[in-house]
């Protein structure tokens, strides 16, 4: 079942920026466990590896059309979600700018960070809409985050992230989106 960390709440901000983890949400499978290298990602079925390729591509093209953001918050290796997301949605949508990974705070890819999310979410929030640190509170809720592990979505809606949802077995595919949508407060954002 798919959980919306805050359904009460009547969204009147739109959203500026859309964060998925990669590992099984926008991959079916998780890439690290299965330690799939940059070099294996071109000969690999990309719609069997992504959760749901087509709504993949169809949303990050609408979102980026109505000026939202979009980036990937990962503990996984950097260089194989860039090869996954250069074939999925073509290359210049993401880039190190809008893929954040361990290995930009000191640590080795693969491995969990202090804080779990929150630090990329907000570095992402700061860094791709020019947001000072400061003010990051008042904008924690045009963030819209999308993870398999409970245990990040309830760190980030802990931090303000409370347009947070957690993403089950089905990965981020347009069921869910469906199951959620509304609760968003988008359920006009392919209109």
């Amino acid at each position: 079942m798919t959980h919306l960390a805050r359904k009460d709440k009547t969204w009147s901000s739109t959203p500026r920026l859309v964060v998925w983890d990669f590992d099984l949400t926008i991959l079916s499978l998780h890439s690290w466990t299965e330690n799939i290298k940059p070099e294996d990602v071109a000969s690999r079925d990309i719609r069997e590896d992504v959760a749901d390729l087509e709504f993949f591509q169809k949303f990050v093209c609408r979102a980026l059309e109505r000026g939202v953001k979009v980036a990937v918050a990962s503990f996984g290796r950097y260089e194989v979600i860039q090869a996954y997301l250069d074939r999925a949605v073509g290359p210049g949508n993401f880039s190190r700018d809008n893929i954040t990974t361990p290995s930009q705070y000191g640590l080795s890819d693969g491995c969990a960070m202090q804080g779990g999310k929150v630090p990329m979410l907000e570095a992402l929030l700061s860094t791709l809409l020019g947001v000072n640190p400061k003010d990051l509170p008042s904008l924690v809720e045009s963030v819209i985050f999308f993870d398999d592990s409970r245990d990040n979505i309830r760190r980030a809606v802990e931090s303000g992230f409370v347009r947070s949802v957690h993403v089950d077995r089905r990965g981020f595919c347009q069921a869910l989106w469906s199951d959620v949508s509304a609760s968003l407060g988008l359920d006009d954002f392919f209109d």
